[in-house]
């Protein structure tokens, strides 16, 4: 009733090296391994969530978030986003940004401190320039301001989705980023 659609949400894909000691590998049904390369994807609202694991999980190796964000600082209430409002009412994923709703200015932190907190791990982000839920042009400005080396900015001049053009620079930056990724460990 707002006037945006709901789409799928998700935040997938645990990896572990080839060269991960069996004893320290785990069958699909298990956990994933404390030991090894995590680096959690996401599509729109699960992007958000992986680019937040990762800045708050230091077992995090890399990260990849598809159509993940707008700056929250100045994601108005009049927008077609619907303004902060999806992130602390619609999904409920931060409830205390309801606090500035009516000044988003006020936000405690955005996504380039955000982002800031995953240097210098690999990061992809797929930030498509049709994007219904951001505003391409802060989106761009917000990364530069974060910008480090093994941070990819993918920004197709298309509508937010994730089909097989997506899934092909996922695959693509995996191979080319994360593939030499050097395990986190951490102890038990």
């Amino acid at each position: 009733s707002r006037g945006w659609r709901t789409k799928p949400y998700s935040v997938c894909v645990f990896a572990a090296p080839a060269s991960t000691p069996p004893n320290l590998r785990r069958d699909a049904a298990s956990t994933p391994p404390l030991i090894g390369v995590f680096t959690p994807l996401g599509y729109s609202l699960g992007g958000n969530v992986a680019l937040h694991a990762a800045a708050l999980d230091p077992r995090v190796s890399a990260v990849a978030a598809f159509a993940a964000f707008t700056p929250m600082r100045t994601d108005l209430v009049g927008r077609p986003t619907g303004g902060l409002r999806r992130l602390f009412e619609t999904h409920a994923l931060l409830p205390r940004l309801g606090f500035f709703e009516r000044e988003p200015h006020r936000v405690p932190y955005d996504f380039d401190e955000l982002l800031r907190a995953i240097a210098p791990r690999p990061a992809l982000l797929h930030t498509p320039t049709r994007d219904r839920d951001a505003n391409a042009s802060e989106v761009d400005a917000l990364i530069d301001r974060a910008r480090w080396a093994r941070l990819v900015q993918h920004a197709p001049p298309t509508a937010t989705r994730m089909g097989s053009a997506e899934v092909k620079v996922l695959v693509r930056w995996l191979e080319e980023e994360v593939a030499g990724v050097t395990p986190r460990v951490r102890d038990v």
